[in-house]
């Protein structure tokens, strides 16, 4: 894998007291891992990337992300338990008052769980389903979960695991 951004010239953004904008050229590359296993009725599934080469200080990206999904069916039901681990990576800030900083957001894992029951009714086909984002309650930081500064940046969206 190797990846090439540039940041293309566009306004300094502010949301709930911070201000964003864009990191400049950016180079990395590493290695991706993907494995998946089906033993009858269940698919176990993992996803390991480790980038190499990212810049140094501060390192604006995750240097490891990890993920593991087990999906069970059964019948009409289905069993979705999936985690992602994000290693620690750095954000500037221009807090208000202070200037410039670098902050580090902490690695973290965060595990959801989903449970689905289809069945037919009316000659149509239906879907309950239970969700649990966030199962362990995990506290983390990441400018994605700022959604004021989201609401207008259509090409930024939470992915959920499948299986």
């Amino acid at each position: 894998m190797n990846i090439r951004t540039r940041s293309p010239r566009s306004p300094v953004r502010q949301a709930q007291g911070r201000i964003f904008e864009n990191t400049g050229d950016s180079t990395a590359y590493g290695f991706e891992l993907d494995a998946i296993a089906q033993i009858e009725n269940l698919t176990l599934r993992a996803a390991y990337t480790n980038l190499l080469k990212t810049e140094q200080a501060p390192r604006f990206v995750a240097k490891r992300t990890f993920s593991l999904i087990a999906n069970y069916r059964l019948n009409r039901w289905n069993f979705n338990l999936n985690g992602y681990y994000h290693d620690n990576m750095q954000q500037n800030a221009i807090v208000p008052g202070v200037g410039r900083t670098t902050v580090t957001l902490d690695d973290y894992w965060v595990w959801n769980l989903t449970t689905r029951y289809g069945l037919t009714a009316f000659n149509r086909q239906f879907t309950i389903e239970g969700r649990v984002e966030n199962l362990f309650d995990e506290g983390f930081a990441s400018p994605t979960r700022i959604q004021d500064f989201l609401k207008d940046c259509p090409t930024v969206k939470e992915l959920p695991f499948w299986a």
